[in-house]
């Protein structure tokens, strides 16, 4: 006959402690953009010390950095998942600009809550270049052993158009 098995909730094992709460504060830290921005005080005070010659002030402009994650649905990382989507909860509640695309193997059409027919990863990867990408799944997909560098001609281009970025595995 079939053994039945209780198991607690994997939820209960989960928790946000400090540790996520600090990767979450260093995640939302601002980085400095190639743009400039006029900065209205500070050209005011430079041209109140020049003697009412105007002086104009420009100044870098700090921005949030943006996540885009991927993860894959289909590779049968059940607890793996069921972490990391508490990992995407804790982040979201800490504000951290997070975008969430899910995959199921490959990852050359991807879905969510905006796109539950699915969207090809190269239009994702023009809407979200300047995003810091993360990848999370076995990294299989991937690969291609019949390429000289070894990965899937697809995703060198795709991946490419993002200056950071990072995959995240159990393997």
């Amino acid at each position: 006959p079939p053994y039945r098995f209780k198991i607690a909730s994997a939820d209960a094992g989960i928790r946000s402690d400090k540790q996520l709460a600090e990767l979450a504060f260093r995640m939302r830290q601002p980085e400095k953009s190639e743009f400039m921005q006029f900065d209205v005080a500070g050209t005011i005070k430079q041209t109140i010390q020049n003697a009412g010659f105007p002086k104009i002030v420009f100044d870098e402009r700090a921005l949030q950095p943006e996540y885009i994650l991927f993860v894959d649905t289909g590779s049968g990382m059940n607890q793996q998942l069921q972490l990391f989507e508490k990992l995407i909860e804790t982040l979201d509640m800490y504000r951290v600009s997070v975008v969430v695309f899910y995959f199921t193997g490959s990852m050359q059409t991807c879905f969510n809550d905006n796109y539950p027919d699915g969207i090809a990863i190269e239009k994702i990867a023009l809407q979200y270049s300047t995003s810091r990408l993360i990848i999370y799944s076995d990294g299989y997909s991937l690969l291609h052993e019949n390429t000289a560098n070894g990965f899937a001609s697809w995703s060198a281009k795709v991946f490419a158009n993002w200056k950071n970025r990072a995959l995240v595995t159990p393997v």
